[in-house]
């Protein structure tokens, strides 16, 4: 990929050599996202009437989730701008996203307060006194497009695109169960053990595939116009996912808890067709234009939506050899039914441009 891109940036410049080329500009803007993924609930908190079992379903029970937030990024790119319409472009973006979320019981009555671990609840026991989840997103893409304006009128412009498109996303995810209980029936008797559980989780993805995106461009006046962007992209690639596992699992036969500490790892980087959807809606202000570089200032609304992204859902871990830890965050089944394990990002994005 290296080798692809550096190959990219000597035909860009080469480009800008061309007779026929008017000039070429750069853009830098800071972005800032609030980021959301399906599927990452940890515990399920139930109050009143509750069944000692994981696998009960109530109406009762309420999802607890991370408390996600808004997190900085930059975004920049460089382009060449022809005398006939036709531009090329190649831009990136990168963005790093930490989000935890944390939840403990007032009481620590079973019978009247319960916190289910959702992932692997067998071997995380049925309640746990406290939970504390973290979830790190690395975001990286990068774009080499090429498009063609057409005036529609004297102010109105679209300008369709085609392009490759790069994708790495690595994502890290970690929960820490505190006094997990373990219900044992020993001898005709209930006996309850507690356990400190944890689970860690990793997957880091690299693909290549193609971009679709249509611009609309409106000029109100010689220094301030109006866009809206729509794209599409499909990326093919190979993901990597590593799992750690430390649970337990009751033993009717001797009485006590079984230590069950699993650990396998995915190397077989399976490959994995994933699809979004962008939309960008802006304004621009022509502000200046001074020895021959043209500066504007930017500010746009930013959506972006990757379909099925997380990769700890869908049996991400069915290769388990003992068949003991299971594939799936039970909270779907549990309370919400969604398992879409969709990647969504929307905020705000200010930035300038320099046209040469």
């Amino acid at each position: 990929m290296k080798k692809i891109v550096t190959l990219l940036f000597v035909a860009l410049f080469s480009l800008c050599n061309a007779e026929e080329c008017c000039g070429y500009y750069a853009y830098g803007s800071l972005v800032y996202l609030h980021t959301q993924m399906d599927d990452l609930e940890y515990a399920v908190h139930r109050t009143n009437n509750v069944i000692f079992s994981p696998l009960s379903v109530e109406t009762n029970g309420v999802d607890r989730d991370l408390d996600f937030t808004w997190k900085p990024g930059v975004q920049a790119g460089i382009g060449i701008d022809t005398g006939c319409g036709w531009y090329l472009e190649l831009s990136g973006i990168h963005y790093t996203y930490y989000v935890g979320g944390e939840t403990t019981l007032e009481s620590n009555e079973l019978n009247v307060e319960q916190l289910n671990p959702t992932w692997f609840p067998g071997l995380m026991g049925f309640s746990c006194l406290s939970a504390d989840a973290e979830w790190k997103l690395d975001y990286h893409v990068v774009d080499f497009e090429v498009g063609k304006t057409l005036c529609c009128s004297g102010c109105v412009s679209f300008t369709p695109s085609v392009g490759i498109r790069y994708l790495n996303v690595g994502q890290r995810y970690r929960v820490a169960y505190t006094d997990c209980a373990y219900l044992i029936n020993d001898g005709g008797s209930d006996v309850t053990f507690f356990k400190d559980n944890n689970l860690y989780l990793e997957s880091n993805y690299n693909g290549v595939g193609i971009k679709i995106a249509s611009n609309f461009n409106y000029q109100m006046c010689s220094s301030l116009e109006f866009d809206a962007t729509v794209s599409t992209s499909a990326v093919y690639g190979g993901q990597d996912t590593d799992s750690y596992v430390n649970g337990a699992f009751p033993s009717t036969f001797t009485g006590s808890l079984i230590l069950f500490p699993v650990i396998y790892t995915k190397n077989d980087s399976p490959n994995r067709l994933f699809y979004n959807l962008d939309l960008e809606v802006g304004s621009t202000w022509n502000a200046c234009e001074w020895c021959g570089y043209e500066l504007s200032l930017t500010a746009s609304y930013l959506f972006t939506i990757w379909f099925h992204m997380n990769p700890f859902i869908n049996n991400s871990f069915s290769d388990d050899p003992t068949g003991l830890v299971g594939a799936v965050n039970t909270n779907s089944s549990l309370v919400t039914s969604k398992l879409h394990g969709n990647l969504q990002m929307h905020g705000f994005t200010v930035g300038a441009n320099v046209k040469f």
